[in-house]
């Protein structure tokens, strides 16, 4: 069941059904599930934000549950396993940046609302601070800060371009296909070219 502060935000995104709310001092609010993604947040970030904060972070981790992004999450994390490829490591540190950034436009309405949830983000980043004095753990993933958000954030006039950021990930793993395959055809031709070599 919710609180009451909880209920009364769940009922104004109508999202009384998607969101549970976890008994618990620390500072937890992320999106989880993988067919109906559910938002958890814990009593503790409730009590600590204000109405129109606590508005800004649900939506937020809204965006997350429509567009099933922890099961995204679970492609990323498998794709992470190859971050020895450089074009990986960076490709799913962009991706990552530009889901929050997507996230925070919608819980911004398209960034022209942003006092709110920068300041849950930062009144989130305090509580997490002081519950790593305390046990050595942060646990929230709705406060992981990049670059990027800061700059939307803080009022940057720069937006990014989505399509110059998808046109530079297929381009780079265009070229990493092709890396891949020269290299590929050119380990294969090693053994001729040495054994030429040799002859000669």
């Amino acid at each position: 069941s919710h609180s009451q502060r909880l209920a009364q935000v769940a009922k104004q995104v109508n999202l009384e059904k998607n969101i549970i709310e976890i008994n618990s001092d620390q500072p937890l609010l992320f999106c989880h599930g993988f067919w109906q993604p559910k938002i958890y947040i814990s009593s503790a970030v409730v009590r600590a934000l204000s109405h129109s904060e606590l508005q800004a972070a649900i939506l937020h981790e809204q965006y997350h549950a429509q567009v099933k992004e922890p099961a995204r999450l679970l492609l990323i994390k498998f794709m992470s396993a190859f971050a020895l490829i450089p074009v990986i490591a960076g490709l799913t540190k962009k991706y990552l940046s530009l889901a929050e950034i997507a996230a925070d436009e919608l819980a911004t309405n398209n960034f022209t609302e942003k006092n709110h949830l920068a300041s849950a983000m930062a009144k989130m980043l305090d509580m997490e601070e002081q519950q790593v004095v305390r046990t050595e753990l942060a646990v929230s993933y709705f406060s992981q800060i990049t670059e990027d958000r800061v700059s939307m954030l803080s009022g940057h006039t720069v937006r990014p371009t989505v399509r110059k950021e998808i046109a530079s990930i297929i381009t780079s793993l265009i070229g990493a296909w092709f890396m891949v395959f020269w290299l590929g055809a050119n380990l294969s031709n090693q053994p001729a070219s040495a054994q030429k070599v040799f002859t000669n």
